[in-house]
């Protein structure tokens, strides 16, 4: 599997509310999560390794990134790959991690948030993030032709989602 962002943790600050401070490898860890654990089964396997294929041929060999890519992941998939690693980050962020076991980070002048605000404030941009998704699926069902790879797919992939917004409700047909 190839360990690739399709944005960089310096966007990812600018376009969110994670601040400048946090370290760029606890934000490289969850994008990349965000991208394999969701993109991957909004856009299917075969799209989303084609894409990587694109950037790391314009990062090594300054092979420019086709057109069309480059609008799918600048102007659609990086909205939603904000937001997922937003959604993913709050858990880092909330605790540390270390030999003496999971604890809150906190100081003398900051309060720990509790599990329900922990819970609440991942949803919120987790929302946004497969609203974010459906427009990614929409501009790629309306532009068959630039984007082949997401209608076919192999038994052996993942295969993508033909919608990637769930509200949560069951509306009996």
């Amino acid at each position: 599997m190839i360990q690739v962002t399709l944005i960089s943790s310096e966007q990812i600050k600018a376009n969110s509310v994670i601040l400048e401070n946090v370290d760029d490898k606890t934000i490289r860890i969850c994008t990349l999560k965000a991208q394999n654990y969701y993109l991957r089964s909004k856009i299917g396997e075969l799209l989303l390794e084609d894409l990587y294929k694109a950037v790391i041929d314009y990062n090594d060999n300054n092979t420019p990134i086709p057109l069309e890519y480059e609008t799918l992941i600048n102007d659609y998939l990086q909205l939603a790959i904000v937001e997922y690693t937003v959604s993913l980050c709050i858990d880092t962020l909330a605790f540390k991690y270390s030999n003496q076991g999971v604890e809150k980070i906190g100081d003398e002048k900051s309060t720990p948030a509790d599990l329900d605000e922990i819970k609440y404030n991942k949803q919120q941009p987790f929302k946004s993030a497969e609203f974010y998704s459906q427009r990614a699926i929409r501009f790629i069902k309306n532009n068959k032709e630039d984007y082949p790879l997401y209608f076919e797919c192999e038994d052996n992939f993942i295969k993508p989602a033909n919608k990637g917004y769930n509200s949560g409700l069951y509306l009996d047909k």
